[in-house]
């Protein structure tokens, strides 16, 4: 855990008043590894997904779901896409208030992308 001064507000002897608490690994390097490779797990299974929804696009169940789960997966791979590139780029800002809306938009995007294309059908058919 460290303190990491914003330098956003001083008091009236030049002491910075705000502060942000910043939890962090001990051992950076270890923490470094273990990010890439959850990371690249992450990568891995959305590739094989996105792959056998392209193959299994056009078979027929009894439910004819698959052509609406091969729309959620290419939008969680779309949403991690995006999301991983932002987070990427903008995780050195320190910015807790940035990473909080990454991580809710990310997730809000993932869920909505499984979600809908689930269960609105299926409400359409039921009217």
């Amino acid at each position: 855990y460290r303190v990491v001064s914003t330098g956003l507000s001083v008091d009236n002897f030049g002491r910075n008043t705000s502060f942000i608490g910043i939890c962090t690994a001990r051992n950076k390097d270890a923490s470094n590894i273990a990010e890439a490779l959850l990371l690249f797990t992450n990568l891995i299974v959305i590739v094989l997904t996105c792959y056998y929804a392209y193959h299994s696009r056009n078979v027929s169940t009894q439910y004819n779901e698959s052509h609406y789960i091969a729309i959620s997966v290419y939008i969680i791979a779309q949403a991690s896409l995006l999301m991983g590139t932002v987070y990427a780029f903008y995780i050195a800002a320190l910015e807790p208030t940035l990473i909080f809306y990454l991580f809710f938009f990310a997730i809000f995007m993932t869920s909505l992308g499984v979600l809908v294309p689930t269960f609105v059908p299926k409400l359409l058919a039921l009217e």
